[in-house]
C-alpha cells in the first residue's frame, strides 16, 4: 500500500536496532512518588535519541484489542504502544496486564564480558518488547522472556509491573 520496496520498509522497521534507540527513561515508585501517587509506579520513556530524523513529526499510538474469530483464536491481551507512523514494533507501551516497557541503548566498551557481542543476529528487541506487552502478565514473565531470547544488541529494558508489591521490577 505504501508503493515502496519491501527492503526499504523493513529497514525502517529496524531503525532502532541500528541506532539502539538511545533515549531517556526512568521508573519511580515508593518514596519517590509517595506524595503524588501514593507510592505507585510512574514510568517514562522519551523519544529523544536523535531529533534530527524528523520522526517526531509523526507520533502514533497503536492500541491492540485481540479478538478471536472463527478461524483464529485470540492471542495475548490488549496493549498500547507509542511509535511513529509506519513503524510496527514497540519501543514503549503498556498493557492491560499492567506491564509497562521502556528501553534505552547502551555502550559499555570497557565491560564487554557482561554484555556479549552486538552481532545483530537474533530476535530484534522491537519484537521482544512487543511480545512482552502482548503476552506477558508479570515482570517475572518479562524477565524470563528476555533472558531466554537470543537478543540482537545491548539495550537496557525497563519493565514496570503495576501488580508487583513495590510497583516496579
Amino acid at each position: 500500500g505504501a508503493d515502496l520496496d519491501f527492503r526499504e520498509l523493513w529497514r525502517l522497521q529496524l531503525l532502532g536496532e541500528l541506532t539502539k534507540a538511545s533515549c531517556s527513561m526512568f521508573g519511580l515508585w515508593g518514596d519517590a512518588t509517595r506524595h503524588s501517587l501514593g507510592g505507585g509506579l510512574l514510568q517514562m520513556r522519551a523519544f529523544d535519541w536523535d531529533t534530527g530524523y524528523g520522526l517526531q513529526k509523526w507520533p502514533t499510538i497503536l492500541v491492540y484489542h485481540p479478538e478471536a474469530n472463527a478461524t483464529h483464536p485470540a492471542v495475548g491481551h490488549a496493549y498500547a504502544m507509542q511509535t511513529w507512523a509506519g513503524v510496527l514494533f514497540a519501543l514503549t507501551g503498556m498493557s492491560s496486564a499492567r506491564l509497562g516497557i521502556s528501553q534505552i541503548g547502551i555502550s559499555c566498551p570497557d565491560y564487554p564480558p557482561a554484555w556479549g557481542s552486538d552481532e545483530r543476529k537474533g530476535a530484534p528487541f522491537y519484537i521482544l518488547l512487543k511480545d512482552i506487552l502482548s503476552r506477558d502478565r508479570s515482570g517475572g514473565e518479562a524477565t524470563a522472556r528476555m533472558q531466554a531470547a537470543n537478543r540482537t544488541c545491548n539495550i537496557l529494558v525497563g519493565v514496570g509491573d503495576g501488580n508487583a508489591p513495590a510497583g516496579a521490577l
